[in-house]
């Protein structure tokens, strides 16, 4: 299924972005929803709840920062002709995220789910130095 390694785009791919953003956007969920909780408690404002709100609004900071990353960075994947996402443009290379391997030749249909993961482990493993399985 995989065959030669292309050059990835410097700097972290669309891919690894798409997950720092799912990681962040479920921290900002979760302080978003503590500072709700500790509302509708009527806990009285202290410092705690200055903080909760402090954390909430920073928790948020980078979920709109990666919004932006994510969009710009996959724009420029899809101009150099290639994807690092699960469902990117299926006209476009499919790409491992971690070395540049071709997991999906242009056009040709998606990977299903498992198919996918199981090519990241090995991808990731290889860029680690780990032998392949």
């Amino acid at each position: 299924m995989m065959s030669s390694t292309r050059h990835l785009l410097p700097g972290p791919t669309a891919f690894a972005l798409l997950r720092l953003r799912i990681r962040c956007t479920t921290v900002a969920v979760l302080c978003t929803g503590v500072v709700g909780i500790a509302n509708a408690s009527g806990i009285p404002r202290s410092w705690f709840t200055d903080l909760l709100v402090a954390i909430m609004g920073l928790s948020l900071m980078p979920v709109v920062v990666l919004i932006w990353w994510v969009g710009f960075k996959t724009y420029a994947e899809r101009a150099e002709g290639y994807t690092t996402l699960w469902h990117g443009d299926p006209g476009l290379e499919q790409r491992d995220p971690f070395r540049g391997t071709t997991l999906r030749p242009a056009g040709a249909p998606y990977l299903d789910g498992q198919t996918f993961r199981t090519a990241l482990e090995r991808c990731r493993a290889a860029s680690q130095g780990a032998p392949d399985q």
